[in-house]
This record gives structure tokens, sequence and C-alpha cells, in this order.
């Protein structure tokens, strides 16, 4: 069974900027959709789109 390593032990937890991450393309597809519904938003938004800077928005 895995076991993923403690979040101390992880790259992005010690601050690299360049630990490398390996998902599956499934994850791949989502995250895709995701950035064309939230681009779609901000085009139908247009100055009204406010960006907080955020990974993941509603």
């Amino acid at each position: 069974m895995y076991e993923p390593p403690a979040a101390s032990d992880s790259p992005t937890y010690r601050g690299d900027d360049n630990a490398l991450i390996f998902v599956d393309q499934s994850v791949i597809n989502i995250l895709k959709r995701q950035k064309e519904r939230r681009d779609s938003g901000r085009q139908r938004l247009g100055a009204a789109w406010v960006d907080h800077d955020l990974v993941f928005a509603p």
C-alpha cells in the first residue's frame, strides 16, 4: 500500500519552486476544463472580473 511522504518532507512544503508533481491525464483534463470555464467567465464579465490570484475560483 502506498503511503505519501509527510507534508514536511514535500519539496513544495520546503519552498522548492521547481518541484515536479505527476498527475494522471484525467486530472489534467479536469484542470483544462476548469481553466476554460474560468476564461469564459472572465471574458463574459470583462472589466467587472475580479482576479483574486487564486488557483481555483468558483
